[in-house]
């Protein structure tokens, strides 16, 4: 049923591709009728799909799961048994019973992704986990989600505490895999408060992919459930999701959340923070997002350069005061000599002409690197170049000013 609607809407893309690329105009909607009327039906087969496996009352779990050489197992069925009793009104059975009795069929592979060998013994570091998750009721489509998990090899490993199986066990937890996915379905079947009950979840894997998944459905019921998750351990992944949302309710819980955060062992934390504030664009959180840029790791300030530049003109002004010197956010002489620098650099990036004269203030500044950021911005918001020469700007601005 997916692969049919996809395949579908892939044509449908590539029809209206080919229109444009020729110099056609797109179909009128007499033509597109068929079209839409065609997936209209599709989605309507998908509703009765969803609501004859929400009429099912008891469920059988089959589980085929494959390693190459490797003859352990991962836990597919007690996740299964735990998610679906916790967040289902199935009943589970162990035998296939005839009357109102679907089968959860699970088929899994894997194979590893890399080696280390230290004194003599072999230890993978690395998989890939992927199969399907299958629903399958008598007289309905099938329903299958496929999942697919991989965890990068590393480095060096710690051969006494180690074993084979462990890669394949956080590749089970990663996002996309089976975890995911589960958690997809039920939400789909049974709707998103079954994500937000198991935010709170005694899991940690199970809350940090609930997160993921609610970020997915861009639902704002999930807001306030997920704002109450930046205290816990799964922080990132509701910061990330918040970004997704794109609800203001979660500006200043973010901006209170980048100063809780402020160490250097939570640097992740505030880089999704700070993307998510860039994502939601809205103007409360350009100061809080400047001093990031002005004090911050590397990494992190480079986040907050793009979110100001996301969040757009309205960050100019302030911008402008950093270049100005007239900024009480400096930590450090270094970071108000940096904050300068990155200020000019984003003020090219945003190409707002109110910028122009503040930057040919800087070029006289005894600061090389501030000269550099300030040409180059000047050249991005007036496509012309005059080095580092403040009156041959000045002159040039005087006289094209009133055009811009």
């Amino acid at each position: 049923m997916r692969f049919r609607i996809f395949k579908v809407s892939f044509s449908i893309l590539l029809s209206i591709f080919v229109y444009v690329l020729n110099g056609y105009t797109l179909p009128d909607e007499d033509m597109l009728a068929p079209i839409k009327k065609f997936m209209e039906k599709i989605q309507q087969e998908r509703e009765e799909q969803l609501i004859a496996i929400r009429s099912i009352k008891k469920v059988h779990i089959m589980v085929g799961q494959s390693y190459g050489k490797d003859t352990f197992s991962l836990p597919f069925e007690s996740m299964t048994r735990k998610l679906l009793g916790k967040y289902t009104p199935l009943q589970i059975v162990d035998k296939m019973a005839i009357y109102n009795t679907a089968t959860l069929r699970i088929q899994a592979e894997g194979e590893a992704m890399g080696a280390t060998y230290t004194d003599g013994e072999y230890r993978k570091t690395g998989a890939s986990l992927y199969g399907t998750i299958s629903l399958e009721i008598p007289g309905v489509p099938i329903y299958k989600k496929h999942f697919n998990g991989k965890v990068e090899p590393f480095g060096i490993i710690n051969v006494t505490y180690y074993k084979s199986s462990d890669p394949f066990n956080v590749s089970f937890t990663a996002s996309g895999s089976f975890i995911s996915k589960m958690l997809e379905i039920i939400n789909e079947v049974y709707g998103i408060n079954t994500l937000i009950t198991a935010l709170k979840d005694e899991d940690e894997d199970i809350r940090r992919l609930a997160a993921v998944a609610l970020g997915e459905t861009k639902d704002s019921r999930a807001v306030e459930p997920l704002i109450t998750s930046l205290r816990d351990i799964v922080r990132k992944e509701a910061a990330v999701a918040l970004g997704k949302i794109k609800d203001s309710r979660s500006v200043e819980p973010l901006i209170i959340a980048l100063t809780a955060w402020d160490s250097d062992f939570a640097i992740e934390e505030r880089k999704k923070a700070v993307w998510a504030l860039g994502e939601i664009k809205d103007t409360r959180a350009i100061e809080p997002l400047i001093a990031v840029l002005i004090n911050d790791k590397h990494e992190v300030s480079e986040y907050a350069a793009d979110a100001i530049e996301k969040i757009g003109v309205s960050a100019v002004e302030p911008l402008i005061a950093v270049l100005m010197d007239k900024n009480l956010l400096y930590r450090s002489r270094v970071a108000e000599l940096l904050g300068r620098k990155k200020a000019a650099e984003l003020l090219g990036r945003l190409k707002d002409a109110r910028a122009v004269e503040p930057l040919i203030a800087a070029l006289k500044d005894e600061d090389s690197l501030l000269q550099k950021a300030a040409v180059e911005a000047l050249r991005k918001i007036t496509k012309q170049y005059f080095g580092r020469d403040p009156i041959k700007w000045q002159e040039w601005w005087t006289q094209n000013k009133d055009s811009r």
